[in-house]
């Protein structure tokens, strides 16, 4: 059996999708360090899509396999759509967060489905390094969604649009 990290997640904030952290991936990171062991404090910090993987277990295959596979779909659909051809093997998944004609609604929908799955998922852990790695993944999603911010987007777009007009 795994070890079981009781205090720990229940010592965490609650986390709501479009909502701010109450915990920074670098505090929760800290707060890891002292309860886990080392081979799942490793496994953790694997975890971490700006690092190479060296660990890794079921939970974080199926994650990357469904978060690639949502993401070619997304650029085929993308290519498609640039090349006036219709993609008819998308998924309705793909389909639904395309639809949106807001760029930035677009990567919220994708957020959010990434987020659903992570929901499905934490159904099956609790207090194991899993629920951890869930933990983490989503506020890697949080952060991502902070940091979009819509006067730097305007100015941004505006900028590149003069070069082209």
């Amino acid at each position: 059996m795994g070890n079981k990290y009781y205090y720990l997640v229940a010592s965490l904030p609650y986390l709501k999708f479009q909502k701010h952290p109450l915990i920074s991936k670098e505090a929760f990171l800290d707060e890891c360090a002292k309860w886990l062991s080392e081979k799942d404090k490793a496994l953790l910090e694997s975890v971490d899509f700006r690092k190479e993987k060296k660990e890794t277990n079921e939970l974080i295959g199926k994650w990357d396999e469904f978060d690639k596979g949502l993401k070619r779909e997304i650029a085929r659909f993308r290519e498609a759509k640039k090349s006036g051809m219709p993609e008819k093997s998308l998924s309705d998944t793909a389909r639904s967060i395309m639809a949106e004609e807001n760029p930035f609604l677009v990567e919220e929908r994708f957020e959010k489905t990434r987020w659903d799955f992570l929901l499905n998922e934490e159904l099956k852990y609790s207090f194991d390094i899993n629920t951890l790695i869930i933990y983490f993944l989503k506020l890697e999603i949080m952060e991502r969604l902070s940091e979009f911010n819509k006067e730097k987007g305007e100015e941004k777009f505006y900028k590149y649009c003069e070069v082209f007009l």
